[in-house]
């Protein structure tokens, strides 16, 4: 993998070439083997972030995240999107990770208008079952 360098807001983040089809670390550990996902919320506080995602294809199926010891590094926002296309769920265009050494990672996510970078410990990522909204249709799966 060769190493591609973006800078945001005065910010150096190191971003990973991947191969189309190759996951990176993070999203194999969130992902799994579950295709596509979207980022159903990104909550950002002292110290800590917190990611919620779901496949496309089963959005009650949530895994959540927490990357403690948090340093937000830059948050971007395409500045042509209309405000009314910003709403969650966003789909995720890459989520990657690189390994900084001494326990500590960067985390950046693409979410095509939106892009979240962050430097922090190995999330501790958790499943939860969502139950689906009242009056949306039942997911035959369940």
């Amino acid at each position: 993998m060769s190493a591609h360098l973006a800078r945001r807001a005065g910010e150096l983040c190191v971003r990973r070439r991947r191969f189309r089809g190759v996951s990176s670390l993070i999203e194999q550990h969130l992902y799994g083997s579950h295709g596509t996902h979207a980022l159903l919320s990104l909550t950002l506080a002292e110290g800590r972030v917190v990611v919620a995602v779901a496949p496309w294809s089963q959005l009650t199926a949530v895994t959540v995240a927490a990357f403690e010891a948090a340093e937000l590094v830059h948050v971007w926002a395409a500045p042509d999107t209309p405000p009314a296309e910003i709403a969650l769920p966003w789909d995720i265009i890459g989520f990657d990770s690189t390994d900084l050494g001494g326990g500590r990672w960067e985390f950046l996510v693409n979410c095509s208008d939106v892009e979240f970078c962050w430097r922090s410990t190995w999330p501790v990522a958790a499943a939860e079952q969502r139950h689906a909204e009242p009056g949306a249709a039942a997911d035959p799966a369940s």
